[in-house]
């Protein structure tokens, strides 16, 4: 299990008491997942859907877009959903299941970025395929530390929490 799931299984468990009878894996859990990811996959492919053909040969600047937005608005959500301890009515463990790993989980795309390099390497654009495999690794956590920033600045400016 990933560290980031231990990590929700352990604020689950110190969690209410509704949720903390949950065991990881649970069916409530599976739901939120499944809905927020399968929202988020439709987002992906609408976006990609708009982007794609306005690159041209270039599309796979499209998905870095996509995937690199995503790590923003991963380290947003956490800000916000770990300043106010949840959203939308959620507890922040529900609130995490729904938004990072089932919307943002379907919203970026691992498995997207592995197909369009296999495109990209049949077609001999070598360099182009290390050039999207590596921007968007080395950008991942400078964008979720600006996501973070974003979500400090959110709340400031909501009245939803303090800035650092």
């Amino acid at each position: 299990m990933s560290p980031f799931l231990l990590g929700i299984h352990a604020s689950v468990a110190a969690g209410p008491p509704l949720l903390a009878a949950l065991p990881v894996g649970s069916w409530f859990q599976a739901a939120v997942v499944f809905g927020g990811g399968s929202v988020g996959s439709v987002v992906r492919f609408l976006l990609m859907g708009f982007l794609t053909p306005r690159f041209g040969r270039h599309a796979w600047i499209a998905l870095f877009l996509v995937n690199v937005t995503g790590c923003v608005a991963v380290g947003a959500i956490e800000q916000v959903i770990g300043q106010l301890g949840g959203v939308l009515g959620m507890n922040a463990n529900a609130s995490r299941w729904t938004f990072v790993v089932g919307f943002l989980g379907g919203y970026t795309s691992f498995s997207a970025l592995s197909v369009l390099s296999d495109q990209l390497w049949t077609e001999g654009r070598r360099v182009t395929v290390c050039l999207q495999a590596a921007i968007p690794i080395a950008l991942a956590i400078p964008a979720v530390d600006l996501g973070r920033a974003i979500g400090t600045a959110f709340l400031a400016v909501a009245g939803g929490g303090t800035t650092p």
